[in-house]
């Protein structure tokens, strides 16, 4: 019979699980076992114990390596990912599935329509990139770098964009009515704004962070409003 549904990795761990399975009822029954005062009886007993003890030991030290090269392999298999990433050009519709994107390299990349809803994405490099139509609902979006993005039309709804860098962003058609939070955001002259966000969400622009051209704060610029603001 083949078990075609099991691999490698899952018997060794099965494997030390018989171990230290074995190992301890090896070692109880030795506990447990009436006191006898036939003297052979007796060290039959603590032979048993003995060989109970190291058995689990030995299982104890197996879990123990097992867990040290699973943690490596998904070190290994994360860092593949990465590299894979940073060498793609079009990453449409991309979704990261159960892999961390936080701080991960994204810039330049074209990610339009992709699936971010509900990621921690603080620090991520998405400057330049093409993220129209990309789903970030409920996203974590602290400190990542947005210069220059295209966010015409993503979908932001309850976002974090604290400390987020959008200046020159394109934002023109994004959903960002329930946006959390822009406080210390970087924006410039050439954040272009969906329409009336300046009265409707007067508070939380309030929280942004101005620069002029030559990098320096200015508290009166906010970016503009489409259609006023330049199509990218």
């Amino acid at each position: 019979m083949e078990w075609h549904w099991l691999d490698v990795r899952s018997w060794e761990w099965i494997s030390v699980f018989i171990i230290l399975v074995v190992g301890l009822l090896l070692f109880f029954w030795a506990s447990v076992w009436p006191r006898s005062n036939d003297a052979e009886w007796a060290s039959r007993m603590q032979i048993i114990g003995n060989l109970g003890g190291g058995i689990l030991s030995a299982g104890v030290i197996s879990l123990a390596l097992l867990a040290i090269q699973s943690s490596l392999q998904v070190t290994q298999n994360e860092t593949t990912w990465r590299d894979s990433l940073a060498s793609a050009t079009s990453l449409a519709g991309f979704n990261p599935g159960r892999h961390s994107v936080r701080e991960l390299t994204l810039t330049d990349k074209d990610l339009h329509d992709a699936l971010l809803e509900r990621k921690d994405l603080t620090g991520t490099y998405m400057n330049g990139s093409n993220l129209r139509g990309a789903r970030l609902g409920w996203a974590i979006l602290e400190h990542a770098n947005l210069q220059g993005a295209d966010l015409s039309t993503a979908d932001l709804s309850h976002a974090d964009l604290a400390g987020a860098d959008l200046r020159s962003a394109n934002l023109a058609n994004a959903t960002i009515w329930s946006v959390t939070s822009l406080k210390k955001a970087k924006v410039n002259a050439q954040t272009c704004w969906p329409r009336d966000t300046f009265r409707a969400r007067k508070k939380l622009m309030a929280d942004v962070e101005g620069f002029d051209a030559a990098g320096r704060r200015n508290g009166d610029v906010k970016g503009v409003e489409f259609p006023t603001c330049a199509k990218h």
